[in-house]
């Protein structure tokens, strides 16, 4: 819960627009909110129902966030940017992605969610992790949507690492994105 004083920027002035600059560089912006609201189906991860990380959650949390007008004006809300091939391939390689692509597809095929198993290399990192369908009920599930909603979370996620790295920025930054862990 943020308080009435870190919200406004607590000292300065009143209005908390000196102590916001001072902290984060920018003015008026004490914060950077990456976050993508998906504008459609083929950008949508899930939800799959019975599974505790679903829509809601980013929902519920922006719902919050703006119905505290002071701190919503107070974050900056870059417009969300879509990670490329480049960006994933920093963490995955291409027979990673490429996996994920096409469990994508085969949910699109048929309207059934896929799922990548809950043990082995995927589950256990790496540059280098094969996916392979698993079994229902396993942790990570891929819709027709899912990748380019990871693309959407990443890119957000590279947003707010370079803003914090700029100097003129908020030197902090919240992500609400789906999938989680990304």
């Amino acid at each position: 819960r943020v308080s009435r004083d870190a919200a406004a920027g607590a000292g300065g002035d009143g209005t908390g627009k000196q102590a916001a600059q001072s902290r984060s560089g920018c003015r008026g912006a004490v914060a950077m909110l990456a976050f993508h609201e998906a504008s459609s189906e083929e950008e949508r991860h899930g939800p799959l129902e019975g599974h505790p990380e679903g829509d809601d959650r980013v929902v519920a949390c922006l719902a919050r966030l703006r119905s505290r007008r002071d701190l919503w004006r107070a974050l900056r809300k870059p417009r969300p940017r879509r990670a490329t091939d480049e960006d994933l391939f920093r963490c995955h390689d291409e027979a990673h992605i490429a996996g994920l692509e096409s469990l994508a597809k085969l949910a699109a095929a048929d309207g059934k969610p896929r799922f990548v198993p809950s043990r082995g290399p995927v589950s256990l990192g790496g540059l280098s992790c094969e996916v392979r369908e698993g079994s229902a009920g396993s942790d990570t599930y891929v819709f027709p949507g899912s990748v380019e909603a990871v693309r959407f979370a990443v890119g957000g996620l590279l947003q707010l690492v370079d803003a914090a790295l700029a100097d003129g920025q908020p030197q902090r930054g919240l992500a609400l994105c789906r999938p989680p862990g990304h």
